[in-house]
């Protein structure tokens, strides 16, 4: 299992009716400040912490959602802003996710503001996603089994070759000796 963290902590100040997301900043475009994931695996489990710092916000609902590739996944029934001096966020979270992830899908939350009363101020936010990696262990064994039979193969390769290569040594040898034969015997009479 693995994590991936997100945190805004500059001040932000949401407009009404809005819907933005949240990557490696807040934006409104879904394709700005993305995350892109490294591994495939499966999301099992998000949260985001969402706090505000300025003055008391009304209580209209908030929606956080992860947002995987374009998709957006719950995370929490809607539920409104708790509003303590920034002292403490309000989560919004899910630990019974299963969303399959690829290598290089866009990760964000997508956090869906509504038409307040009265809006929240210098909020802050902190998010993760909990993934579980993509190799089973059957998978795993037969990629396993698969790099044996892969070495097996070359360990044969390798070992013919150096039986040519020995069978080339021993006809270098018996030249070498036939030369050496050859060269006492023309020594021998002299030519």
């Amino acid at each position: 299992m693995y994590s991936i963290a997100f945190d805004y902590s500059d001040s932000y100040s949401p407009a009404d009716g809005t819907t933005i997301y949240f990557g490696r900043g807040l934006d409104r475009d879904a394709n700005a400040n993305t995350v892109r994931a490294l591994f495939a695996g499966t999301l099992i489990g998000a949260s985001v912490g969402i706090r505000p710092h300025g003055g008391q916000c009304t209580t209209e609902v908030v929606t956080v959602s992860a947002y995987i590739d374009g998709a957006a996944t719950l995370l929490e029934t809607a539920k409104t802003l708790v509003q303590t001096g920034g002292t403490v966020p309000t989560y919004f979270s899910n630990a019974a996710m299963s969303v399959n992830v690829d290598v290089d899908d866009v990760l964000q939350f997508q956090i869906i503001w509504p038409t307040w009363v009265t809006n929240p101020t210098n909020v802050r936010f902190t998010g993760e996603m909990y993934f579980t990696d993509d190799v089973d262990g059957a998978a795993q064994s037969a990629a396993t089994a698969n790099i044996l039979t892969n070495d097996s193969d070359i360990s044969a390769v390798v070992a013919e070759q150096l039986t040519q290569d020995s069978s080339i040594s021993a006809a270098l040898a018996s030249i070498l000796t036939n030369d050496s034969d050859i060269s006492s015997n023309l020594a021998t009479r002299g030519e």
